[in-house]
């Protein structure tokens, strides 16, 4: 990048490249950590135009948001019943924290494949009275709870599935929901695991001993 300053237009060309590569979701390169010093050095950039910059630096604060290695923002949710719980508050040895919402069909694509997925029955039958290996959350973060409500029939038995009451998530913006699902993989202090994990992820980290 630095090199590509000493022209405007190849500075924003590469801009672009990273920002296609990198940081949209469904590019097969997508890649945070990576993008994370091309977004250090654009969000300030005087090459850029005001919003360019305002977008890039959007774009880094999301980011550094619930990376690997850092405890996950918590937040209330509120299961059917109408009972509400804090995310830390969940005691489990792995959580499987899926945002997703029921008229997206990736989502409950995605749902269905961790439901299917060998690994994590597996894990699964470890939980008992006593120890609970894994917690699947699913959280809808919109604004159409009957949506969600219709919807909860057709969902995976065995997973908790709750709605965001008070739509903090979104408007404190405190996980990137730039699409979904987002799927996060907490360990029992909630620190983050695994962040935008896709299904064959998931399924690698349970198919070994835990």
């Amino acid at each position: 990048m630095q090199k590509a300053a000493a022209d405007t237009t190849v500075y924003v060309h590469f801009a672009s490249l990273f920002e296609k590569y990198l940081y949209e979701s469904n590019s097969p390169f997508h890649n945070e950590e990576l993008y994370l010093p091309a977004l250090r050095l654009l969000a300030p950039s005087p090459l850029l135009r005001p919003e360019e910059k305002a977008r890039y630096a959007f774009q880094l604060d999301m980011a550094l948001k619930n990376r690997v290695g850092d405890k996950a923002a918590d937040f209330p949710y509120t299961l059917p019943s109408g009972k509400s719980e804090n995310l830390h508050s969940l005691k489990s040895e792995y959580l499987l924290l899926i945002f997703s919402d029921p008229a997206c069909e990736t989502c409950v694509e995605t749902s269905s494949r961790i439901a299917a997925s060998q690994s994590v029955n597996d894990a699964f039958s470890i939980n008992t009275p006593s120890r609970t290996l894994l917690t699947i959350l699913t959280v809808y973060p919109g604004t159409d709870k009957q949506l969600w409500r219709d919807h909860l029939s057709g969902m995976p038995s065995g997973w908790l599935h709750a709605y965001d009451k008070d739509m903090r998530v979104q408007q404190q913006r405190l996980y990137d929901l730039k699409a979904m699902p987002a799927i996060y993989l907490l360990d029992t202090d909630k620190r983050v695991l695994l962040k935008d994990a896709s299904v064959e992820e998931i399924g690698r980290f349970f198919s070994k001993p835990r």
